[in-house]
């Protein structure tokens, strides 16, 4: 496993978007892909995700590679469930602000406002997660 030279999350950003750029290509020139539903999609995510997930703690460099193929169809199939509903019109923006929203009200300390501090134990913050999940469920 590489050491990250720079910050993990630039690197996840910079390479979700090759992976992106190459699935978005795909879908504008495949019928095969254009013509795949959300659902099939979907039923892709979830065996790729099956596959990732059996090779995770790899024991050896093949394993490694084995599990980092299995990742990348992961990611790459995601991409297109997306870029699927998408094309029927489903509203990606609000699905993501829906996930800002949750994010932020779980986690508090992500939102670029917030004062407070930021939880000093993993279990103060599993507390306060399982409080947000618990007060959803009521309203």
């Amino acid at each position: 496993m590489r050491e990250p030279a720079e910050n993990p999350g630039l690197v996840v950003s910079r390479t979700l978007m090759r992976l992106f750029a190459l699935r978005s290509l795909d879908m504008n020139r495949s019928r095969w892909s254009r013509g795949e539903s959300p659902s099939a999609w979907m039923g892709q995510v979830y065996s790729e995700y099956n596959e990732m997930c059996r090779e995770w703690i790899p024991k050896s460099p093949e394993q490694m590679e084995a599990f980092l193929d299995e990742t990348g169809d992961f990611l790459g199939d995601v991409i297109s469930m997306l870029l699927s509903l998408a094309n029927l019109g489903i509203d990606l923006e609000r699905a993501v602000d829906l996930a800002v929203e949750k994010f932020q009200k779980r986690k508090p300390w992500v939102s670029p406002d917030y004062q407070g501090l930021v939880p000093a134990t993993a279990e103060e913050e599993n507390r306060l997660w399982i409080a947000a999940k618990a007060e959803k469920e009521v309203l």
